[in-house]
């Protein structure tokens, strides 16, 4: 499995700043504690002109990056700087098609220029951090992808293997860089995976999971908590707001990073002193029986978030990436969810993370007094992403064993519920587990855990 993914935030400072600017801004970043340990790295790039003045002031732990360079060696190329001389400087960074560069209509770089400067500053033993992204029409136009797998080739044609060591690829969708409009999390998450799992297919899994994919348009304070937490988003390239001294509250998003994977196996152990179930081992620890068999033809992962808020981004992100590939491959997007905080956590569902028109929804478990499940989750999402209420299968009406039993059959009658196998399987379901063990309704030791695998609905 590959390293951890170092969080790395890039202040760009466009073509703005005075000498005075630039030392007060600094002062006031050298009151924060030094990060030179932490599980972030930190890279500014100022004008050109202000490289040297920035640089003898910079706090040590910064790095500094160059905001532009020329194709190739130095020479009669007026105004330009080439990668050796960033190297001989003492800059470790480059900054490559950034959208400004790629767009404005005074430089139009192509594709294949910026791939050539990329290229050149590798070659001096310089890390770069290379742009990609979308126009606003490109976008609309569904071309987001295809613009950013475009930009990605021209690079990949004349690059090796090896120098996507010292890439950062910086994805920035175009419409939203200086507009104060921020891709929402859900769309940003969907972008980058795709981004890494086209690196998959182009580079392979070890080169797709070590590179560091970064967003970039409109990063403030107020929002990078949340789009750090998305599991694909591995930092920032920050615009204005690395003008001013709350860029270290930019910076210190590293701390909500999502997920840890970690390692996950499945032995017979039946240390639960049941037959016919094996033991899921996270690490050597047993945490979960399944039923004899499960996971040994598919992998389990686990993750570990640190906090209820980053893994409520995560879930909104798993979410919305499930029900685009199942709706893509089949035509409809079948959820069972719980009640409680995992129906909180959606309620941070965008309303075109998916098409909800072709959603259907269950319920792992309901209280059919109050329907609290039901009601929950109609205020928290369905509402609001317009799911139609006639896909939305709560608890049918009747005694509880008349509902179990009519619940039953609406499972198994449902067309987009995979009914081939012993139990019924939705495309995705959600659970919640207590402090005390309880999944649902259904508590440790409790009858209805005794009916487990009969493929009924209990009550």
């Amino acid at each position: 499995m590959p390293a951890p993914r170092t969080f790395i935030v890039g202040g760009n400072w466009k073509c703005n700043s005075t000498r005075a600017s630039i030392k007060a801004l600094i002062d006031e970043w050298n009151k924060e504690p030094d990060i030179s340990t932490a599980e972030v790295e930190v890279v500014i790039a100022p004008p050109a002109v202000y490289c040297d003045y920035t640089r003898l002031i910079m706090r040590p732990d910064f790095q500094l990056m160059v905001q532009n360079t020329w194709v190739g060696k130095g020479g009669a190329y007026t105004g330009e700087v080439s990668a050796d001389m960033v190297g001989d400087f003492g800059f470790g960074w480059a900054l490559t098609g950034h959208s400004e560069r790629r767009s404005l209509p005074e430089l139009k770089e192509s594709d294949e220029t910026v791939a050539q400067k990329t290229k050149y500053a590798l070659d001096q033993g310089l890390s770069v951090m290379f742009c990609i992204g979308e126009t606003l029409a490109e976008r609309e136009a569904g071309q987001c992808d295809a613009v950013n797998q475009r930009q990605i080739k021209a690079l990949e044609a004349v690059v090796d293997k090896k120098a996507w060591q010292r890439i950062v690829i910086a994805y920035e969708p175009v419409w939203a860089i200086g507009t104060g409009v921020s891709c929402p999390p859900d769309k940003a998450q969907e972008t980058h995976k795709a981004i890494r799992d086209y690196l998959t297919s182009s580079q392979g899994e070890d080169v797709a999971q070590s590179v560091r994919i970064v967003y970039g348009g409109s990063v403030t304070p107020d929002n990078c908590d949340t789009l750090s937490q998305c599991p694909d988003i591995d930092g920032f390239l920050v615009g204005g707001a690395s003008l001013k001294p709350t860029f270290l509250d930019v910076i210190k998003a590293y701390k909500n990073k999502t997920k840890r994977q970690l390692p996950v196996s499945v032995k017979h152990m039946n240390p639960y002193g049941r037959e016919g179930l094996d033991c899921v081992l996270v690490g050597d620890k047993p945490v979960l029986p399944v039923s004899k068999g499960m996971g040994c033809g598919e992998p389990i992962s686990v993750f570990v978030f640190p906090n209820d808020k980053a893994m409520g981004a995560g879930l909104v992100a798993e979410v919305a990436a499930a029900a685009k590939e199942c709706i893509a491959q089949k035509g409809s997007f079948t959820l069972a969810i719980p009640a409680g905080s995992v129906v909180k956590a959606l309620s941070n569902l965008s309303p075109d993370a998916c098409d909800f028109n072709k959603v259907h929804i269950f319920f792992t478990n309901e209280r059919l007094a109050e329907r609290k499940s039901y009601k929950g989750a109609l205020d928290a999402f369905i509402t609001k992403c317009g799911i139609p209420l006639e896909q939305v299968h709560g608890g049918p009406e009747g005694t509880p064993a008349e509902a179990a039993d009519a619940y039953t059959k609406l499972i198994k009658e449902h067309p987009g519920v995979d009914n081939s196998r012993s139990l019924p399987a939705f495309d995705m379901v959600l659970l919640g587990v207590g402090a005390d063990g309880h999944c649902g309704t259904m508590h440790p030791n409790s009858v209805h855990v005794k009916a487990v695998g009969s493929g009924q609905v209990v009550w």
